[in-house]
């Protein structure tokens, strides 16, 4: 039953992409000789129009406008469950080292994507002042 729900997950939230990924443009035919209609598939940006087509501007989109919201609603849950925790503990030495342990391991996880996020940063900064994108 498990395997049934995930594969039903999987394809309900991969059928819009397939479905949607390409799009025809028959407006304007490719040969002027040719009385058949042909058909071109152009593939959309599926970003904003903002967001550039190159690596970095794309790369730069999915961590601010994907992960980091993400990563930072799991960061708030798991310190909510660490506090739980400590209050379940009620004075047992044992869980409260456990509880104490799990958030412990939550400041750290965040530390290092708060880090990993500022390097890149810098790192971006530093390769554009090196070498700008055209």
């Amino acid at each position: 039953m498990k395997k049934f729900i995930f594969t039903a997950l999987f394809i309900f939230n991969c059928l819009p992409m397939i479905a949607f990924a390409g799009v025809v443009d028959n407006t304007t035919p490719t040969s002027q000789t040719s009385n058949q209609n042909t058909i071109t598939w152009k593939i959309t940006n599926p970003l904003r129009k903002e967001v550039g087509s190159d690596i970095p501007s794309i790369v730069t989109a999915i961590m601010k406008n994907i992960v980091m919201p993400l990563a930072s609603v799991l960061v708030v849950l798991a310190v909510l469950y660490a506090g739980f925790k400590f209050v379940i503990a009620q004075g047992n030495s044992k869980e409260l080292e456990e509880a104490r342990n799990g958030f412990l391991w939550v400041l750290i996880g965040s530390a290092v994507l708060l880090g990993a996020y500022g390097i890149t940063e810098v790192l971006k900064e530093t390769i554009n002042q090196i070498a700008p994108l055209p």
